[in-house]
């Protein structure tokens, strides 16, 4: 007598079932983990936020995105040149007010944050805080072990461009980087040098302004030196969301550039996540905002004090 079993047909069909089944449930879980490291991120700006207007309270103004202590009294600028100590960024200021006082307590500001012992402190140091779970770069620079951020400071827009050809490979430039002016003239919160915003400056309204997006840390060669760099997080309102700029070769705007060298795109703020990215506004909340925003609206949020309406975003 046969003893009862699977057929080979019946087999076959189970199996089938089985495929179907995994199939129709493995982009449920996908979008799930995708919710939950979006969820993540989006807490990580909250944090900054509180951050920042900690700091604010403190010091009656935002902390100075770079800044140096200078050797050179005809540097006006503040610009770093040999012999003078580079603070840090941002984010280093921000150590104290993110429960990472006893690393910021390591660090010798009399001395170059670049340099010996400070640099050994910062250098290497992961800050999960500082990291977007959907980074695949898992805030490490492959290169060098180097520890990034996800997020950077904004300087604005500086001079809002009209551009029908966005976002193809045509993409034309009229007028100068962010970089082109400093100190106060910096539309955005943040400047290069030793120049800081407080809430006052904010004409616009803090609802309507960028302070912090996200960035793509090895997409330009300016993020992906550190979270703590004087000169790697600067990101701007200029460059469209989600301009792609990771391709050592063939930048999207200039196929023969190297698109992770190119000021004026790669210093755009970009992200991982689908159709657009998270960002930090000045009064502390966190939007996600559509890389199909309207070109200039989005500019306009980079700009504390243009005076122009936003509407929707």
């Amino acid at each position: 007598m046969r003893r009862p079993g699977f057929t080979l047909i019946e087999l076959l069909v189970v199996i089938a079932i089985i495929a179907i089944l995994i199939a129709l449930l493995l982009p449920a879980v996908q979008q799930a983990r995708e919710a939950a490291r979006r969820t993540q991120c989006r807490n990580n700006l909250k944090q900054l936020g509180l951050a920042l207007h900690n700091y604010h309270d403190n010091f009656n103004q935002f902390p100075i995105s770079g800044g140096v202590s200078t050797t050179t009294p005809a540097n006006i600028a503040r610009a770093w040149v040999a012999g003078d100590h580079r603070k840090g960024s941002v984010l280093v200021k921000l150590l104290p007010f993110i429960d990472q006082a006893p690393l910021y307590g390591k660090i010798d500001f009399n001395l170059d944050v670049h340099t010996g012992n400070n640099l050994t402190i910062v250098q290497k140091t992961m800050m999960p805080a500082f990291v977007c779970p959907s980074e695949s770069s898992g805030g490490r620079n492959p290169n060098d072990g180097v520890a990034l951020s996800c997020y950077s400071p904004s300087v604005g827009a500086q001079r809002m461009i009209n551009c029908a050809a966005y976002p193809g490979n045509t993409f034309g430039w009229a007028g100068g980087e962010p970089f082109t002016n400093s100190g106060s003239a910096v539309s955005g919160l943040f400047a290069m040098e030793a120049w800081a915003a407080s809430i006052r400056d904010i004409t616009d309204g803090t609802s309507n302004t960028i302070a912090v997006g996200e960035i793509r840390p090895m997409c330009s060669d300016h993020t992906n030196r550190g979270w703590w760099d004087t000169a790697a997080l600067w990101a701007a309102t200029t460059g469209p969301i989600n301009f792609k700029t990771c391709d050592k070769t063939g930048d999207q705007a200039e196929p023969a550039c190297d698109g992770q060298g190119d000021r004026a795109t790669a210093i755009a703020f970009k992200s991982q996540h689908t159709g657009g990215a998270h960002f930090l506004l000045a009064d502390g909340s966190v939007r996600f905002i559509s890389e199909n925003i309207d070109y200039l609206s989005y500019q306009k949020l980079g700009d504390r004090r243009d005076g122009q309406p936003v509407g929707e975003f």
